[in-house]
């Protein structure tokens, strides 16, 4: 599965980290490509992973999505 996700926050290379490292750590996530012109995630999925655990996963690292 593709989930887009619209984080505004993100803003350089280190929120790209971030976020990137939040999401990866979920099991079955299997890839994360931030777009920081589009402040966007594209996220490769599982279909067990639940949006809300990929919000809450990002909400730790001190960015909210959409």
């Amino acid at each position: 599965m593709i989930t887009v996700l619209k984080v505004p926050d993100m803003m350089c290379q280190h929120c790209e980290k971030a976020v990137k490292g939040a999401l990866l750590g979920i099991t079955g996530v299997k890839s994360a490509l931030v777009d920081l012109e589009k402040k966007t995630v594209t996220i490769e999925h599982i279909e067990s992973v639940a949006v809300n655990a990929m919000k809450a996963s990002l909400a730790e690292v001190g960015y909210d999505a959409e």
